[in-house]
């Protein structure tokens, strides 16, 4: 079993049916068992308790873009990245804001990982 968040396209996402999940995460998650000849079952899970659930052995692992951080690493059996990428800011193109620091009195939406 295989605990995702079905909700952060292009990761793991719901298709147009409402009811197969399907993006990236999902697709490591079908290869990954099928090189291992098993059967892929996906445990959708709040990403609030996506680490819970494996520490609870509600799953065996976790395929929903993880970040690899140094507590998660003193916690868990972490692979190597699958995916790479970068956080950054993304403002209106006509925008003042150009640095973290202008930011400064404006409202900004923000996941905070756990």
């Amino acid at each position: 079993m295989v605990g995702v968040e079905i909700g952060y396209p292009p990761m793991e996402y719901l298709d147009s049916d409402g009811i197969t999940p399907i993006g990236y995460d999902i697709e490591v998650a079908q290869a990954l068992t099928d090189y291992l000849g098993l059967e892929v079952e996906l445990v959708d899970t709040a990403w609030d308790g996506i680490f819970a659930g494996v520490k609870t052995d509600k799953y065996d692992c976790i395929i929903s873009s993880v970040s690899i951080t140094e507590s998660r690493q003193e916690e868990f059996s972490l692979t190597r990245p699958y995916v790479s990428n970068h956080s950054i800011l993304i403002v209106p193109k006509d925008s003042e804001i150009d640095s973290l620091e202008a930011l400064s009195g404006h409202s900004v939406a923000v996941q905070i990982p756990l």
